[in-house]
């Protein structure tokens, strides 16, 4: 049985109105960023949280990833996202997906009472794109995470100083004259990890250690 126009115009009126979605409708990189293009039906202003995320991470991995919240003041909106990491690294090469999502609880603070009156979780459909980033390998940059992990959990101030023990879990390093110290005290920066032992040689102990290639306490 067919619905009379009235009817019909209505129920489908009625029905858009309530599938509310997010869309990601274009992704590229750019010179230190990816562009995310993103389409709603969501009445605004709103916030959402959009990104790219590597893909086959586990939950228990260190993430490999880069996101922020963007408003979207119409129906519409490109978020730039730099493709850095909390720890400030560039991203790796390899291959991500772009994702968004809109979270009722914080992201409709200031949109109209009908979208404050959504209660569920609106996901985009991840996009997949590939990504130079900092063109270093995923394992380069998974190993290299992983050995500073070992370090932050493992190596403190004042612990004895076991140039083999760290050679076996960083890799071999380069021996740093430190320009703001007495030659007492010397830098040890292992490549693989990307950071830097400060050893006091008149103890034999660790004095601190730090992010990247630093020759300076």
């Amino acid at each position: 049985m067919s619905l009379p126009v009235t009817f019909a115009f209505i129920f489908l009126f009625s029905s858009a109105a309530s599938a509310q979605m997010l869309v990601i409708t274009d992704v590229r990189e750019l010179d230190g960023t990816v562009e995310i293009e993103i389409e709603t039906t969501i009445e605004g202003p709103i916030e959402i949280i959009t990104g790219v995320d590597l893909v086959g991470q586990a939950p228990d991995d260190i993430y490999v990833g880069a996101g922020e919240r963007i408003t979207i003041a119409g129906y519409s909106a490109v978020a730039s996202i730099p493709l850095v990491r909390s720890d400030g690294s560039v991203l790796p090469a390899g291959d991500y997906e772009a994702v968004a999502a809109f979270y009722p609880r914080w992201g409709a603070e200031a949109a109209p009472a009908a979208t404050r009156a959504i209660t569920d979780t609106i996901e985009a459909n991840p996009v997949p794109v590939t990504l130079q980033g900092s063109g270093q390998t995923v394992d380069d940059t998974v190993a290299r995470d992983e050995m500073q992990r070992w370090v932050m959990l493992n190596v403190v101030i004042h612990m004895a100083f076991d140039g083999a023990v760290l050679a076996e879990r960083l890799g071999s390093p380069e021996r740093m004259a430190v320009t703001n110290r007495t030659d007492i005290i010397v830098a040890w920066y292992y490549p693989e990890a990307d950071l830097t032992i400060f050893q006091n040689t008149l103890k034999g102990e660790v004095v601190t250690w730090r992010e990247g290639r630093q020759d300076a306490l």
